[in-house]
């Protein structure tokens, strides 16, 4: 077995669900502001072929949703604070 830490930009910086696709059995370490963009990184096992998607959830400050069973992965700043997401894991999907 062998581990690496990827890192996956995500599209919904503004807001959003998406469905990333990882090595099934990811975790996922943190998420962060780099460039301008909202990127994830996940420790993943390097020998695993099999791929599962992961839901993702971002969320602006103030914004209503519907509860649904998820993770929090961490908060993230942009534009010198001004704007906040808050992104959670919604756990592995089918591809």
């Amino acid at each position: 077995m062998t581990h690496a830490i990827w890192k996956y930009v995500l599209d919904s910086t503004y807001g959003g669900d998406e469905v990333v696709l990882m090595p099934s059995g990811a975790k996922i370490l943190s998420v962060a502001e780099q460039d301008g963009a909202l990127v994830l990184w996940a420790k993943v096992d390097t020998s695993t072929a099999a791929l599962a998607g992961r839901r993702i959830y971002v969320r602006p400050t103030g914004q209503a949703y519907a509860p649904c069973n998820e993770t929090f992965v961490g908060t993230c700043l942009f534009m010198g604070g001004r704007y906040v997401v808050h992104v959670f894991d919604g756990g592995e999907v089918a591809p």
